[in-house]
């Protein structure tokens, strides 16, 4: 693939002015949302031809105070796909991989040999999220700070034992798991580790020399904190979920990404070249939008992660050479939004007006709402078994015995599903506790064992009556 080696002639700048994009308007917006929002840092870049505009806001920590700057780099999570894709493109144009062949063929760990759907998976169906694979089977693969969480090939052998639901190729499920699994492709066939090669042969070749999938290295450059809201007010995130490598885990400026767009938009990267074919509603590591609505019926190609630190977006119109990238140290699930915000008003529309981010999809919402019920249900439990306790002090409660099979059969039922309560809110029932948020990870345990104390206490009762 031919990637060009250096964007020296592109303008990378604190403020650009041409054309009909309204950038004073932009800024207004911007500096909106992140007051909506309480969004601490925000750096972004807009493309228009080969030229990019970068600049941020903010602050890249709430603990340090230190400013984000446009060369701060920040979590892509998700937003990270787009770069996997291309290094899969780059193998398939040097003639060592065929899309249309089943991931099998070249991760062999992935085939029992019994004709199984993880053998009808092509590569394209992972590029196009149409492999079977679904959300519940991302976590088979170790993360968060799990032995093995950047072994790919441990990831692929952990993902053989996937059940799938729907059959290879019949509906697009969106799942990081797809994408793993192209990270692990990459890394069979290029030979190299997948930060490796993805540094050497993608990131640098684009011009993105402070892009990196190494943490360690992101922080010696001055990362940008995570942040999420926890009991209603945005704090320093502790969380060790990152995601998955070919998945997330990539890490970028705005400065880089404003290259990055401005190379796929000059046509030099076969991604937006002659003959290339994108099949909504996903392909090649974006969501494709044929006529998008918001941007007057053009073709919209976009990503967004969202991590519960920070979220990042990148779109691009080809149509319009207009792209753009938004980059948040916040959980908030804005960066989406912002980003259409910015390319609507960058190509001269109107674009959508900032607003408060639902707090329906917000984890620390539901937090707060199992920990006010479970503070209700043990107020009220500590009060009937009070009750309770008194009558058999009073005489008012006896013991009735236990002669009824069905009285012992609704205890076992009781006590079985208080065990059972009690068990997820110790293992949580699917992903790993470290992947939860933080306010999640307390609240989930408290109300599951209220519950379960609710089941117990009832089971207890069952022998009993009032005289």
């Amino acid at each position: 693939m031919t990637l060009l080696a250096a964007c020296s002639g592109l303008a990378l700048a604190q403020n650009h002015s041409g054309g009909a994009a309204d950038l004073h308007g932009i800024d207004r917006y911007i500096r909106a949302e992140m007051q909506l929002n309480e969004i601490p840092g925000v750096a972004v870049a807009i493309v228009r031809g080969n030229e990019a505009t970068t600049k941020a806001y903010g602050l890249k920590s709430l603990a340090s105070g230190e400013p984000m700057t446009p060369d701060t780099p920040v979590e892509l999570a998700s937003a990270s796909k787009p770069f996997t894709a291309l290094a899969v493109l780059q193998l398939v144009k040097a003639g060592k991989l065929n899309v249309e062949l089943p991931a099998a063929r070249f991760l062999p760990e992935l085939s029992a040999g019994d004709g199984s759907a993880l053998e009808r998976i092509t590569v394209r169906h992972l590029l196009r999220q149409t492999s079977g694979f679904a959300r519940r089977n991302n976590f088979l693969a170790p993360c968060c700070g799990q032995p093995g969480e950047f072994d790919l090939p441990l990831a692929v052998r952990k993902l053989r034992t996937a059940s799938f639901r729907r059959a290879p190729g019949a509906a697009f499920v969106y799942a990081d798991s797809n994408y793993v699994l192209l990270a692990a492709l990459v890394e069979r066939l290029s030979g190299l580790p997948f930060p490796a090669y993805m540094r050497t042969h993608v990131f640098l070749p684009l011009g993105m020399p402070r892009t990196t999938l190494d943490r360690r290295e992101a922080l010696g450059w001055g990362l940008a904190g995570a942040h999420e809201r926890q009991w209603g007010r945005l704090r320093p995130s502790p969380s060790r979920f990152f995601g998955w490598y070919g998945a997330s885990l990539a890490r970028s400026t705005a400065n880089d990404m404003g290259r990055f767009l401005a190379e796929l938009l000059s046509g030099r990267t076969e991604l937006l070249g002659a003959g290339m074919r994108f099949e909504p509603p996903y392909d090649w590591g974006w969501f494709i939008t044929p006529r998008a609505e918001w941007l007057d019926g053009s073709l919209v190609l976009e990503h967004t992660g969202d991590i519960w630190g920070g979220s990042a977006a990148v779109l691009i119109a080809p149509e319009r050479k207009l792209g753009v990238a938004v980059l948040l140290n916040a959980g908030v699930n804005r960066a989406g939004e912002i980003a259409r915000g910015l390319l609507a008003r960058t190509a001269g529309l109107e674009g959508p007006g900032p607003s408060v981010a639902s707090r329906i999809n917000d984890p620390d919402f539901w937090a707060i709402c199992l920990t006010v019920a479970s503070a209700l249900i043990l107020a009220g439990l500590v009060a009937y078994v009070a009750r309770v306790w008194a009558e058999f002090r009073r005489g008012e409660r006896k013991f009735t015995g236990m002669k009824d099979w069905r009285l012992r059969a609704r205890m076992i039922l009781l006590l079985a599903m208080a065990g059972c309560l009690l068990v997820l809110a110790l293992d949580g029932g699917g992903p790993p506790p470290a992947s939860l948020p933080s306010t999640v990870r307390l609240a989930w345990p408290l109300f599951a064992a209220s519950f379960a104390g609710v089941l117990t206490v009832a089971a207890l009762l069952s022998p009993t009556a009032r005289s």
